[in-house]
C-alpha cells in the first residue's frame, strides 16, 4: 500500500462520510484542510484513482464544481466506465443546474450498476426537480434495500409531501428517523410537515426534539416559531422568531412573521417596521403590503391603506384579499365606482366568492343600480345553505331593496 493512502485511510473515510451524506454546502474548516492536503497528493500522483475520485467528491461537497470537475475528469480518463465517478460527474452537473445532463450521468451509472443506491437517489432527486413524482418515487424505492435505506425513506416522504399526501409523508419520515436517529433534516421536515398538516401541537414537539438533539438548527426555529404562532402562542412566537433573527438576520422569513406578531399585539408601527424590511429586501412584497395596510387601516389611515393595498396588487393582480379591503374603503369613503372597480375583478380571482359578491351588491344598492343588487342577493341565496349568515345578509338586503 502506497505510504499517503496508509497514513491517510481515516481522512479519506472522513470524506467519503461527508459526500455520503449527499448534501453539498457544508463546510469547515477541518473538512477544508483535509480536501488542501489531499488536492495536494493527487496533484503529485495524477494516475492515483481513488485520490482523483474522492478528491473530486470533496469539493463537491463544498459546492465547488470547477475543483470537483477537474479530479473527476482525471478519475475518469482512468477508468471511463466507473458509476462512482460517473455518478458524481452527474451531480456536479445538477448542481449547476444541468438537469438533462446529470440525468444522463445518473442513467449511464445505474446501466454499469445497477445495484447502486447513490446513483438511483440521485436519479430520484431530478425526477423530483421535474415533478415526475412517479418516476422519483420509482428510484427512490431501489435504494430501500441498500445501506441507504434512511435515505431512501427520507427522499419518499419528500415526494409525498410535495403533493400534499401529509399521512404517508409523517410515517416515511418517521421510519426514516427511526433508521437513523441523526436524520436531521428528516426531523426538521416532519416537524414542517406537522406544521403543514395543521398539527400545530405536533409540530411544536417535533421542532423542539430537533433543537434538544441539535440547539443551532435555525430552521427549526423559525419553524417553531410559526407553529407558536399559528398555536396562537404569540409571546413564544416572538422568542424564537429574535433568535432565527439573532442567529441568521438575512433569514427574511423571521422578520415577516414578527410583523405578523407585533400586529396580533396592536403594536401597529413596529409591524410596518418588519414588514418594511422585507419589502427592503424584495422578498414577500405582496403580502408586506397588504398587512402594512391593514396596520394603517387599524391606526385611521385608510389614505394610507389605500396606497398599501394599491402596491400590494401591483405585485399580485390576483389578490382579492386587497382587492375587496380596498373596495371596502371606497365604499365607505363613498366613491362607490371605484368600489365596483375593486369589487368585480375581486370576485374573478376568488372564483365567485359569495363575500365579496355581497359587498359589490351592497355598493350598486348605494348606488341605486338595484337590478343588478336584486341579482346579486338572488344569486347568492341560491348558492348559499339556508340560515347562514351570508343567505341571511343577502336575504335581508334584497327585502331592503323592495322596501325603497
Amino acid at each position: 500500500m502506497k505510504k499517503h493512502a496508509l497514513l491517510s485511510l481515516l481522512s479519506i473515510l472522513v470524506i467519503l462520510f461527508i459526500v455520503s451524506t449527499g448534501y453539498a454546502g457544508r463546510k469547515s474548516v477541518t473538512v477544508e484542510s483535509t480536501i488542501l492536503s489531499y488536492q495536494i497528493m493527487a496533484d503529485k500522483n495524477p494516475k492515483d484513482f481513488d485520490l482523483n475520485l474522492n478528491v473530486g467528491a470533496a469539493f463537491l461537497t463544498l459546492n465547488d464544481t470547477t475543483n470537483a470537475m477537474k479530479y473527476l475528469n482525471k478519475a475518469m480518463a482512468l477508468k471511463p466506465e466507473n458509476a462512482k465517478v460517473i455518478n458524481n460527474i452527474g451531480l456536479c452537473q445538477l448542481v449547476e443546474g444541468n438537469t438533462e445532463k446529470a440525468m444522463s450521468c445518473f442513467k449511464k451509472a445505474l446501466t454499469i450498476d445497477p445495484a447502486d443506491p447513490d446513483a438511483a437517489l440521485n436519479m430520484s432527486e431530478v425526477m423530483y426537480i421535474c415533478h415526475n413524482y412517479p418516476e422519483a418515487m420509482n428510484y427512490a424505492q431501489k435504494a430501500l434495500k441498500s445501506e441507504k435505506r434512511s435515505k431512501a425513506l427520507y427522499m419518499i416522504a419528500r415526494i409525498y409531501r410535495t403533493q400534499d399526501k401529509y399521512p404517508q409523508a409523517i410515517q416515511y419520515y418517521q421510519s426514516a428517523i427511526t433508521e437513523n436517529p441523526d436524520e436531521l433534516d428528516a426531523r426538521v421536515d416532519l416537524a414542517y410537515t406537522y406544521l403543514l398538516s395543521g398539527q400545530f401541537d405536533k409540530a411544536i414537539s417535533a421542532f423542539r426534539s430537533t433543537l434538544a438533539k441539535a440547539p443551532t438548527t435555525v430552521s427549526a426555529k423559525l419553524g417553531l416559531g410559526i407553529a407558536f404562532y399559528k398555536n396562537k402562542q404569540i409571546q413564544d412566537a416572538i422568542q424564537y422568531f429574535q433568535e432565527t433573527i439573532s442567529q441568521n438576520p438575512q433569514m427574511v422569513d423571521a422578520y415577516l412573521y414578527m410583523g405578523f406578531c407585533k400586529r396580533r399585539q396592536k403594536q401597529y408601527q413596529e409591524a410596518i417596521n418588519y414588514f418594511q424590511y422585507c419589502i427592503k429586501k424584495h422578498i414577500h412584497l405582496n403580502t408586506s403590503y397588504y398587512h402594512m395596510a391593514l396596520c394603517h387601516e387599524s391606526m385611521n389611515d385608510p389614505e394610507t391603506a389605500i396606497q398599501m393595498y394599491q402596491k400590494a396588487i401591483t405585485y399580485n393582480p390576483q389578490d382579492y384579499l386587497s382587492l375587496n379591503n380596498l373596495g371596502l374603503i371606497y365604499k365607505r369613503k363613498h366613491q362607490f365606482s371605484e368600489a365596483v372597480r375593486c369589487f368585480i375583478p375581486a370576485i374573478n380571482a376568488a372564483n365567485g366568492l359569495n363575500m365579496i359578491k355581497l359587498n359589490l351588491a351592497q355598493t350598486y344598492a348605494l348606488m341605486d343600480h338595484i337590478q343588478n343588487a336584486s341579482a346579486l342577493y338572488q344569486e347568492i341565496m341560491s348558492t348559499e345553505q339556508k340560515n347562514t349568515p351570508l343567505y341571511l345578509a343577502a336575504m335581508q338586503s334584497k327585502q331592503q331593496l323592495k322596501s325603497q
